[in-house]
């Protein structure tokens, strides 16, 4: 009787702990603020066997719709064939920056470092420096 009822616990524990979750796992490594883009990740199925082999310790997983509708960067560099984690990543933030040169209007990514007279200098979201002169006059 105790035996039976001990397989049936059983049977029941691993039907619970044998249900595959889906992950997003790196194909290739990630630099510091790396935009994350379709090619940078592969989606698994996990048990408890896939646990140990990709070293899974997160709390909690993105979702392949959060990937596809939110723009995440990474908050540190991430090496290949690691699962990754919210806690790894951010969302960046749009900032919208409009001139108008009169006829010419232009819509640009970034925020505005300086402006005077000649010349407005701005910064772009992947971290470059530009500066765009307004014109002689």
């Amino acid at each position: 009787m105790k035996y039976k009822l001990l397989i049936i616990l059983s049977l029941i524990l691993n039907s619970f702990a044998a249900q595959p979750e889906i992950v997003p796992i790196t194909i290739k490594s990630i630099n510091f603020k790396e935009q994350i883009l379709e090619k940078h990740y592969k989606i698994v199925e996990y048990n408890d066997l896939n646990k140990k082999i990709y070293n899974i310790r997160c709390k909690e997983y993105l979702t392949l719709e959060e990937l596809k509708t939110n723009k995440y960067r990474a908050k540190h560099y991430i090496r290949k064939n690691k699962v990754i984690c919210k806690k790894n990543l951010f969302i960046t933030s749009s900032k919208k920056i409009k001139f108008n040169f009169g006829f010419l209007e232009i819509e640009k990514d970034g925020e505005v470092l300086k402006e005077t007279s000649k010349y407005i200098r701005i910064k772009n979201a992947d971290g470059t420096v530009e500066k765009i002169y307004k014109g002689i006059k």
